[in-house]
């Protein structure tokens, strides 16, 4: 229950505290006393919507704090316990608001969120105004409210009729699109016929764009690397280059190999290099041996590379979008293309779902009448306590048939 509220600088009222006692508490007094100010004062420290317009004029900032106590299993406990603040059931909020818009709110001396507050205020204060009985003269809402009471009973069945309607709004719609105009049907099925042949004369392949452009780069810069080749390969392979210098610091060497293990390890080393050194000279030799300008090759992967970019504008950023793309438009194609088989398989299947549908609301409407039954009579119960003793309460159901669900 609210225990305090403590008022300062909001509209008329400069310093208010008000304190509530078990059961029923009135406040009254004329009009312009300050009645509906503390009303919007209990709406603020709850988390409404602040307004400059509510600060006391001459004041910096306006201030609410409302002291609630609560059984510790209390929903709202529960909720201070997840956000990481202790609560043994009692509960004080304060929310601050200054004329530059700055906001504070505390729970429990915790600095708290606007969002935070409301999920926990939401389970402490029920507010109703003086108009909140048209809430439950509409209908829908009428049913919400009844749906919210029978909860967990409900749901299951409330998910399965959710899935009912959104297969059967999916049947209904392929049928508008083969029910549509003949010459429509046809320019689309040309359209989808062109574009299934343009994907598949393509026939990207995984990690081709990859490899072009690599290929691209390549004869780009041929030139660049056919020097440096070129180059490198005269330094190891040209007179008096890397090849004989190597050799000639071989044979320096071989005389004195048994002297010693230590020129021997050398000249194992200076081996190993030689051999690695004609190595690199014959790997790029070959390598020089292969470049070469091919004008056709570099017109083919320029080419290439331009219908993947068109397929990428507009099919998709990559390969999988692509196919994922070429496979719905099949799809279409086949299913546009086989009108009348197509039509006669989708109206049955309409038929079908409509008898489950229909089915289904018979159910919940079951379920609504059964415990709409026993939420009239503890309604009525209620009533009695407020000394209303022949009150009546009903809920009634408006009938419909299979029709309503076409």
């Amino acid at each position: 229950m609210l225990s305090k509220l403590t008022i300062k600088n909001v509209a008329l009222i400069e310093n208010a505290e008000i304190a509530f006692k078990q059961g029923l508490n009135v406040l009254s007094g004329e009009t312009g006393a300050g009645k509906s100010v503390i009303l919007d004062s209990v709406n603020f420290v709850l988390g409404a919507k602040a307004d400059r317009a509510m600060i006391r004029h001459g004041e910096a900032e306006c201030m609410v704090k409302a002291e609630f106590l609560l059984p510790e299993s209390a929903k709202a406990v529960q909720e201070l316990r997840d956000l990481d603040i202790d609560s043994d059931g009692e509960i004080i909020i304060s929310r601050k608001f200054s004329d530059a818009g700055k906001n504070s709110i505390k729970i429990n001396g915790n600095t708290v969120t606007a969002a935070m507050l409301r999920k926990v205020t939401d389970s402490l204060v029920d507010v109703h105004g003086q108009s909140e009985h048209f809430f439950l003269l509409n209908e829908s809402n009428q049913l919400k409210m009844l749906d919210s009471i029978i909860g967990k009973d409900l749901d299951e069945n409330k998910q399965v009729l959710a899935t009912l309607l959104k297969e059967y709004k999916e049947v209904k719609e392929q049928l508008s699109k083969l029910c549509g105009d003949e010459k429509e049907r046809n320019r689309r099925l040309d359209l989808l016929k062109f574009q299934i042949d343009e994907i598949v004369a393509v026939d990207l392949k995984d990690g081709e764009e990859d490899e072009l452009l690599s290929k691209k780069v390549k004869i780009t810069n041929l030139e660049k690397i056919i020097t440096s080749i070129q180059e490198a390969l005269s330094i190891f392979s040209s007179e008096n280059g890397v090849l004989d210098g190597l050799r000639y610091a071989e044979r320096a060497l071989t005389s004195i190999t048994k002297i010693d293990e230590e020129y021997a390890n050398v000249y194992e080393k200076l081996e190993e290099l030689s051999i690695n050194a004609e190595d690199i000279s014959e790997t790029l030799s070959d390598i020089s041996n292969e470049l070469y300008f091919d004008e056709n090759e570099a017109a083919e992967v320029e080419a290439r590379l331009d219908c993947i970019h068109n397929l990428k504008r507009k099919y998709g950023t990559n390969k999988s979008d692509i196919d994922a793309y070429l496979t719905e438009i099949q799809e279409e194609y086949e299913f546009l293309s086989d009108c009348e088989g197509q039509y006669v398989l989708l109206n049955e299947k309409r038929q079908k779902l409509e008898n489950k549908i229909y089915q289904s609301c018979l159910e919940l409407t079951k379920i609504r009448r059964t415990h709409g039954e026993t939420f009239c009579v503890r309604v009525i119960d209620e009533l009695k306590t407020l000394n209303i003793p022949k009150a009546q309460f009903t809920i009634e159901f408006s009938s419909y048939s299979m029709d309503d669900v076409q």
